[in-house]
């Protein structure tokens, strides 16, 4: 039996043993895959959760901490206060930027290299984290609460999409 090489697709993060920088993780991951995650940030989504406290418009419901599924954020709209795009800002051009830079470091010299990725949620995956659908279906919040919960996260889809969109440009 012959031994054939297979080309794998990482996605997500790597652990931070071999993501020591940008360089580094796309480095160890072009001798493996078929495309170039650059995800050096195994937290970076636990973070932008988290730093949602920070938002005047929002007002937390849950206050977890993500070291668990079952420790979880939720938000609502705070009273009298409305969301906006710029407040659900991911906050991810000097990653992006980075691991741009670095797969073009790799690059030089004619390198062929193949596609580099980046994370970029789903708008409606951060909108159902944001507002709490996970937490209310594992009935982490009162039961009166999901369906509060779920039309808030639908409703506030637009935004996110919006925001992650501007991020994008």
């Amino acid at each position: 039996m012959s031994s054939a090489h297979r080309r794998i697709h990482l996605v997500g993060s790597l652990p931070p043993e071999i993501a020591t920088s940008a360089h580094a993780a796309l480095g160890w991951q072009l001798e493996r895959a078929a495309t170039l995650p650059a995800d050096t940030d195994p937290q970076w989504i636990v973070r932008y959760l988290r730093d949602l406290n920070g938002v005047p418009a929002l007002q937390p419901i849950l206050h977890g901490s993500y070291q668990r599924y079952d420790d979880p954020i939720a938000y609502r709209v705070a009273p009298g206060r409305q969301l906006a795009p710029d407040d659900l800002v991911l906050g991810r051009v000097a990653e992006v930027e980075a691991a741009m830079a670095a797969h073009q470091r790799l690059a030089q010299g004619g390198r062929v290299l193949p596609p580099h990725q980046l994370s970029v949620p789903s708008p409606l995956d951060l909108s159902t984290f944001v507002f709490g659908v996970p937490a209310a279906l594992m009935g982490l919040l009162p039961s009166g609460d999901t369906g509060t919960v779920l039309r808030a996260a639908l409703s506030h889809v637009p935004l996110f999409t919006a925001a992650i969109a501007d991020e994008i440009r």
